[in-house]
């Protein structure tokens, strides 16, 4: 178990140590993909074209907004409480041989 700052709660959290599916960096594409290294040592490859027609997710259209995607908390956040289940983008998305 660890015990981390989390700076949106102003509080300090425990986690469970690291999950697989836990994303550590995050690099946004101008093709509105992002390329993603998780806790397990892979990287994949998740399109998030799919997702701009959905509403939380619409503002992102705007490629300016799309490429501040940054690595929080184990999954890429865009703020404004944007984000994606690290989950989906581990399910959905491609490996980078």
């Amino acid at each position: 178990m660890e015990c981390i700052y989390d700076e949106r709660l102003d509080d300090y959290v425990y986690t469970a140590g690291a999950i697989p599916w836990s994303v550590r960096k995050v690099v946004p594409r101008e093709d509105y993909s992002l390329i993603l290294s998780f806790a397990d040592g892979t990287k994949r490859v998740f399109d998030c074209k799919p997702l701009l027609d959905r509403p939380p997710y619409r503002h992102l259209a705007d490629l300016k907004k799309f490429l501040k995607a940054s690595a929080e908390h184990g999954t890429v956040d865009w703020g404004n409480d944007v984000d994606i289940s690290p989950e989906h983008l581990y399910e959905n998305s491609t490996l980078i041989e």
